[in-house]
Order: C-alpha cells, then sequence, then structure tokens
C-alpha cells in the first residue's frame, strides 16, 4: 500500500482529499502547514506528497525547497494543489522541482490519475537504483574478492592461486622447449618459532623474511606466498639454470644475517626446491615440490635441483595400463558424501565420488589416476560410468527412503522424504564433446531417473577457455533440467565477468578456503566474500571439508546454504550410504 501525504491548510478541503485518497486504498498522512508536512516527510518517507501552495509559516515552495535538498526524500514525486491559474506560477513551481500541478476545486478523476502516473513514474526510478546498487555491490564484491583471492593479507605478496594464473600465463608465452625456473622456499622449523613465541611473532617475522626475498631478486621476477612459511620465485631471466643457482645462494647467504623482530634478534634458514621442466603448471610445481622434499630430507639450509635426483612415479606404468581394463574387471565403485543443509539440518543430497579398487593395489587416490584418464581419453567412458551408475543408485536409494518414510509415517504418503539430489563431476574432456547432451539424456531415459535431482558439477578452469562456447554448453544442458554447479571456486579465475553469464544453481566453496575458517582471518574474509557475491546472483552455496563445529559456525553465520564435510559424514560406498540415508541424522 502506498503512503501519501496531503498538506493543506484549508481542513474542509484536507479532510475531502483524504476521504478520496483512504477510499483508492492509499495509506494518507496529513498536515495543516508546511512545517508539520515537512516534519512528517522526514520522519514517515512517504511515496508521494501534495501540497498547497499558499500556506503560513512555510509556503508549499519552502517545503519543495527542503524536499529537494534532503538525500532521503529527494526523488518522492511531488504535486502542487492550487487556486493559482497563473502561468508564471505554474512555471515557478516546475522550476523549483515539482512532478505536476493540479487547479481547485479538485476533479477526483483527475486527482486519482495523477497520483497514478507519478507512483508509476517512482516504480520505474526505484528499480533502476535497485539495478544500480546491484551493480554497484557486485563490483565492489567483486574487487573485494579478487583481492582476497589473488594476494595474501599478511605480507601482501601474491598468494598460491595468482601463482598458478602466473604460470599458466608464463608456459603460454614461452616455446616448449624452453626451461621456466620455479623456486619454492621453505623456513626450516618455523613450527618451532611459533611455538615457542605465539603466531605475532610468527607474523612478524614472515613479513620480514618476505622482504628479505623481495630484496634478493630482479623487479620482473614474481613473488608468492603460498602458505605457512612457504614462499614460490618464477625467475624471468634468458640463463635459468644459473640465474636459479645464483638466486638460491643469495638467499641461503641473504639468511644467515639475523632478522629483526622487534627487539628480538632470530636466525633462520631455508630450504629450496629448483624446477625448470616440464612446461605444465602442475608438473612443475611437483616437481619443485619434490626437490624442497629432498633438500629438507639433507637438514636444510640448501638448496636442489629437481633433475638432479631420482624419485618414484606417482602412477606406475604398469598401473596405467591397468586403467585401462579398470572397467572391464568392474574395479571401479562410488562413494557418497551427503551434503546438508545448514538452515534445516537435514541431508538433501551427496556427491559422488569414484574409487579405483585395485585387485592386488588396493584402493587406489582419484587424484592419482584421473590426471592419467585425463591424457590417454578413457575418462570419457569412466565418466559416462559414473554418471549412469550414480543415478541407478540414487533412483534405487529415493525408493528406499520413500519406502521407510511412508512406513514410518502408516502409509501417509504426505509425510515422505524428497528424493535425494545427487551431484556428478564432468571432467574437461566430457564438457568438451560435441554430443555431451545425448549422450546425458540417453542415461537418463535408460535408467529412468528425473533431471531435477541432478547436478553436474564444472571446474571454473574447465569452462573459462572459451567463454562464449561454454556459456552456450550450459545453456543446452540447462534446457534438460539438470541442475549446474561450478567446483572448488575460488580456486580458478573467480571472475564475476563470466560467472554471473552462466545459468548456475550452486557456487561451491573449495576446502582450502574452509580449513580453519574459525581461526584464518583470510579464508573467512573470503568465503564471506564469496557468499555474498552467490547471494547478489541468487546462487546456492555449499562449503566443502567442513571438519569442526567450529566451522561450522561460522558458515552459518556467513549466511552459508549447505556443507559436506567429516563433520557430517566422510564419504561412504552404496551399501552404507544406503544405511545411513535412513537414519535421519540431523546436524
Amino acid at each position: 500500500m502506498y503512503a501519501l501525504l496531503v498538506i493543506e491548510d484549508d481542513d474542509d478541503i484536507r479532510d475531502n482529499i483524504c476521504d478520496v485518497l483512504e477510499l483508492s486504498k492509499y495509506h494518507v498522512m496529513s498536515a495543516s502547514n508546511g512545517r508539520e508536512g515537512l516534519e512528517i516527510a522526514r520522519q514517515q518517507i512517504p511515496d508521494l506528497i501534495l501540497s498547497d501552495v499558499q500556506m503560513p509559516e512555510m509556503d508549499g515552495y519552502g517545503v519543495l525547497a527542503a524536499i529537494r535538498q534532503d538525500p532521503k526524500l529527494t526523488v518522492i514525486p511531488f504535486i502542487f494543489l492550487t487556486s493559482l491559474a497563473d502561468r508564471q506560477d505554474l512555471r515557478q513551481g516546475m522550476l523549483k522541482g515539482a512532478d505536476d500541478y493540479l487547479t481547485k476545486p479538485l476533479n477526483r478523476e483527475e486527482l486519482l490519475e495523477a497520483i497514478a502516473a507519478q507512483l508509476s513514474k517512482k516504480e520505474k526510478v526505484d528499480q533502476h537504483y535497485q539495478e544500480v546498487a546491484q551493480n554497484i555491490a557486485q563490483d565492489i564484491a567483486q574487487e573485494q574478492l579478487e583481492r582476497l583471492l589473488y594476494f595474501d593479507t599478511l605480507t601482501q605478496l601474491p598468494n598460491r592461486l595468482a601463482l598458478r594464473e602466473r604460470l599458466d600465463s608464463v608456459i603460454s608465452d614461452t616455446s616448449p622447449e624452453a626451461p621456466i625456473p620455479i623456486l619454492l622456499i621453505d623456513i626450516d622449523r618455523f613450527g618451532m618459532i611459533n611455538d615457542s613465541r605465539g603466531e605475532e611473532f610468527g607474523d612478524l617475522l614472515l613479513q620480514a623474511i618476505a622482504k628479505r626475498i623481495i630484496d634478493a631478486v630482479q623487479d620482473d621476477d614474481t613473488i608468492c606466498r603460498l602458505s605457512g612459511d612457504e614462499f614460490a620465485i618464477i625467475l624471468s631471466t634468458a640463463n635459468p639454470k644459473a640465474e636459479a643457482n645464483n638466486v638460491a645462494k643469495s638467499l641461503l647467504e641473504s639468511f644467515a644475517t639475523p632478522f629483526i623482530v622487534g627487539i628480538t634478534e632470530v636466525y633462520v634458514t631455508a630450504s629450496i626446491g629448483i624446477s625448470l621442466y616440464p612446461q605444465d603448471a602442475n608438473g612443475i610445481m611437483q616437481q619443485a615440490n619434490l626437490a624442497l622434499q629432498e633438500a629438507k630430507r639433507r637438514g636444510g639450509n640448501c638448496y636442489q635441483f629437481f633433475d638432479e635426483i631420482q624419485v618414484k612415479l606417482p602412477l606406475s606404468l604398469e598401473l596405467q595400463t591397468d586403467l585401462h581394463h579398470a572397467l572391464d574387471n568392474q574395479e571401479f565403485e562410488l562413494y557418497y558424501q551427503p551434503q546438508v543443509s545448514i538452515a534445516t539440518g537435514e541431508m538433501f543430497g551427496s556427491e559422488s565420488l569414484i574409487r579405483w579398487n585395485h585387485s592386488s593395489e588396493g584402493l587406489i587416490s582419484p587424484m592419482k589416476f584421473i590426471p592419467i584418464a585425463e591424457s590417454n581419453g578413457s575418462i570419457i567412458e569412466i565418466g559416462e560410468w559414473v554418471l549412469k551408475t550414480a543415478c541407478q543408485q540414487v533412483k534405487a536409494t529415493q525408493k528406499l527412503i520413500s519406502q521407510n518414510a511412508l512406513h514410518n509415517a502408516n502409509g501417509d504418503i504426505q509425510n515422505c522424504i524428497p528424493p535425494l539430489k545427487v551431484s556428478v563431476n564432468l571432467s574437461g574432456r566430457q564438457f568438451q564433446q560435441q554430443d555431451l547432451n545425448k549422450r546425458i539424456l540417453d542415461i537418463l531415459e535408460e535408467t529412468q531417473f528425473d533431471p531435477q535431482y541432478l547436478e553436474l558439477e564444472i571446474t571454473e578452469t574447465t569452462v573459462v577457455h572459451n567463454i562464449d562456447a561454454s556459456l552456450a554448453k550450459l545453456m543446452d544442458l540447462k534446457a534438460i533440467g539438470v541442475k549446474l554447479s561450478i567446483d572448488d571456486f575460488g580456486t580458478g579465475f573467480s571472475s564475476l565477468g563470466y560467472i554471473k553469464k552462466f545459468p548456475l544453481d550452486t557456487l561451491k566453496i573449495d576446502r582450502c578456503f574452509v580449513q580453519h575458517i574459525d581461526t584464518d582471518a583470510q579464508n573467512r574474509a573470503i568465503a564471506k566474500a564469496i557468499i555474498t557475491m552467490a547471494k547478489s546472483l541468487d546462487f546456492k552455496t555449499v562449503a566443502e571439508g567442513v571438519e569442526t563445529q567450529g566451522e561450522l559456525k561460522v558458515l552459518q553465520d556467513l549466511g552459508c546454504d549447505s556443507i559436506q564435510g567429516y563433520y557430517y559424514s566422510r564419504p561412504l560406498p552404496f551399501d552404507k550410504f544406503c544405511a545411513f540415508v535412513t537414519e535421519d541424522k540431523r546436524l
């Protein structure tokens, strides 16, 4: 109901106008002079003001001038009521900012039409301001999020995500045979300093260490703080191995000089791992880390090149061969990690997770075999098996839940628990298939699975390489009736520029931002920015890897919609998952 303010010193005219407006279902306030009317306007903020021109104490022009100078009232429509018909009076009022003029005696229809016209204009103005405010809020959220995502708040250095993007950029701009030198630096026995001196002292020391690392490199080199006491440097040089050797030596020599924290002298040493190849971000970081571990095994305070050590491959050639036969040998199985609403405490879905139960090696981590499956193309067949199996098994679970609910409710079908949703990860190769929609539709038809209970999870890096093509594919998937989510949000590019274009339902907050969120201020700030942004775009949020009551409490305070993680349940094989869903376990 719109609230209107009538300012008129003639009691009969004022009462007559108020009666007409109240009969037309408006909420009406009234004042007998300009000063009283202005005070009511400031306190009640009406949707429209009708004011006489000639009044004692403060005339209508004075009221209008005060209204237009008040930021809270300036956009309120203002209609003058007057018995004056002179054009000069009409012009004076309009120049001062009046929206319309009505001449007394008033005609009922003319009065209501004028009010309706001005309220309609006000609705459009309000909508415009809301859209502007929302755009500003989204821009601010994006700027805050990108700052939090790409920079370390303690040292102001770029962080792990920035390092990954810098690596991708350097790799794409460098010829395949050219080495890319990266140094990983870890402070030896830093935990002992934190334990003995406290975290505040440790933070000040890390800031001093960061400054000394900056002083040891060139302006065009990239320095990042990865986490805790670990730093990384990407060198920009025409002589990679020699320069990496010089920088590592220089850093170790600089650490021989004590750090001054307050009035305390502190001596620390560092271990450095160096990699020059291969030409992919994951590989080069893995090699640098292996070299770092070797330097630490040698007692620290030294550096080690990866190409000078012998390491065990993460997945043997024999196991890579076995992976090709794993489907035929029925060695894959699905586990399900429950997802639960923070507001209700009830489970509403689960994420399907593949496991390889090798005949002789036992369970093999997806972190080891999925990259191999991606590279050799077998991920397509494996991904379809996952989708089909998840639909079959979750449909069986839905029936089990309904039967259990009906039994507990003595046959009252209204008390049935709604069917559970299942989330299935789509690999990058699967997403690029030309006939992806047909393959998914065939599986849904074969399993008779309702698409509204299927959520497809796509990683950020999968969709950002070709925004237009990704948008078209996501729209096609949405047309099937499935839900869509971005997995591990915040670990890729995380730009509103593309996120707000995509027809998404959910953003999944990566566990690296959830871990220790109750004690880690930066993780809490990042999670808050993601949740705020998601709400502005009408997306749901799921926090991954929640393990403690403290983490859950912070996520609840931040307005996160749901969680998954060990705090509620670890991933369960299908038989145990079926038993779990009938327990009605709540947060």
